[in-house]
């Protein structure tokens, strides 16, 4: 697999993946601990987190990938 997210988008990216984490920590915490179960939205973004981690640590992102976009500068 060749690098296709550097820079400013490896930035963004691990700044979003961030923001979901603390954002989902938040919401949990409001909720109470004898009614909790996984909801639609929170079970969406822990895997959106997931996907933006892995694209912030290989370097590499499907989605570029079938777009042909690469915004490493050592084509």
């Amino acid at each position: 697999m060749e690098k296709n997210v550097c820079g400013a988008d490896r930035l963004v990216r691990a700044v979003l993946g961030v923001l979901l984490l603390w954002n989902l920590f938040r919401s949990s915490r409001q909720q109470e601990i004898d009614d909790r179960s996984i909801t639609l939205s929170e079970l969406l973004t822990v895997y959106a987190i997931a996907e933006l981690s892995v694209n912030v640590f290989a370097q590499w992102c499907p989605a570029n990938a079938l777009l042909g976009i690469n915004t490493c500068q050592n084509r």
